[in-house]
């Protein structure tokens, strides 16, 4: 669904002062990027973050009941437990 247009943008931005929220480290578990960190192909072994799961994460403070750490299972068929803002694994 459109909004609007860049002009439409610029305009309001005349008369308001704009504020940009970009959330650039969310990204969805079927992203092309996601599976070639699974797939453990050269220059995404960084995007992401493993923890071990005996880590103590309980200071971390959050919204959500979720689980902080999803298990995943990799190319190799080894497991890294990553941290995810959004647990649901039906997605």
């Amino acid at each position: 669904m459109k909004r609007g247009e860049w002009q439409d943008i610029q305009q309001l931005g005349e008369c308001s002062h704009l504020m940009f929220d970009f959330v650039c480290n969310h990204m969805s578990a079927k992203s092309e990027w996601f599976k070639n960190y699974l797939q453990q192909q050269p220059g995404f072994e960084d995007f992401f973050i493993a923890v071990d799961p005996q880590t103590d994460l309980s200071a971390v403070t959050r919204p959500r009941a979720l689980p902080l750490l999803t298990p995943f299972q990799m190319d190799d068929n080894s497991t890294r437990h990553l941290w995810t803002t959004f647990s649901d694994r039906s997605n």
